[in-house]
């Protein structure tokens, strides 16, 4: 962005615009990650409820009868709230992904505000670039990228695949046909996760 020479040099219509747009951006970038934070307890409450009836059903039986049961095997009930948990685990995750990406969109939005103001001290003569640590390239952070909420995600798709499996081996029960869905699944959310990153991309660049 450039400046013309004659532009004013006091606080003008679109510096206040871009103050105000900071400001509101830099609170929703903040709210998103508690929201994110917020989501993922959630989900540990919703994977917690089968293990919760799992103990109750089997308070009060034999270890022996235990063993013979097995976690593929389970009564349907508890194999239905195992499913059910895994599916509400993948809706969960895709509302933990979108809020991710908004809370990435608010990043570059802050830094783009951000680079203004450096162009802004530019044209008045006023070099501040080094005092600023935070960035300003509009398309970092990288909406698919490997830190934290990767493995989030990746743990996140595994307990869900794992909970749908167990859930789906309680009414038919074949080793070969378990591990296909617990890595299948797993597969089909961690895509999940990179096409609607790819997607957000594509989005700002068109």
């Amino acid at each position: 962005m450039s400046f013309p020479d004659t532009f004013d040099k006091g606080k003008n219509a679109v510096d206040e615009f871009m103050l105000k747009e900071y400001e509101s951006i830099a609170a929703a970038h903040f709210n998103s990650q508690n929201g994110l934070r917020q989501q993922f307890q959630f989900y540990l409450l919703i994977v917690a409820v089968p293990l919760t009836v799992l103990g109750i059903a089997f308070r009060d039986r034999p270890g022996a009868e235990i063993d013979k049961i097995g976690l593929f095997k389970l009564p349907h009930i508890v194999g239905f709230v195992f499913l059910a948990s895994g599916v509400l685990g993948f809706l969960m995750l895709l509302s933990m992904i979108h809020t991710a990406l908004d809370a990435s969109l608010y990043a570059r939005t802050v830094n783009g505000v951000r680079h203004y103001f450096i162009d802004r001290g530019a044209a008045l003569q006023l070099t501040f670039k080094h005092y600023l640590k935070m960035p300003i390239a509009q398309n970092r952070p990288h909406y698919f990228h490997i830190r934290s909420f990767f493995w989030q995600v990746i743990l996140v798709a595994v307990v869900n695949s794992v909970y749908v499996c167990i859930g789906v081996s309680s009414f038919y029960y074949a080793p070969c046909v378990s591990g296909l869905i617990v890595g299948l699944a797993s597969l089909g959310q961690f895509c999940m996760y990179w096409v609607f990153c790819r997607q957000r991309e594509d989005g700002e660049i068109g």
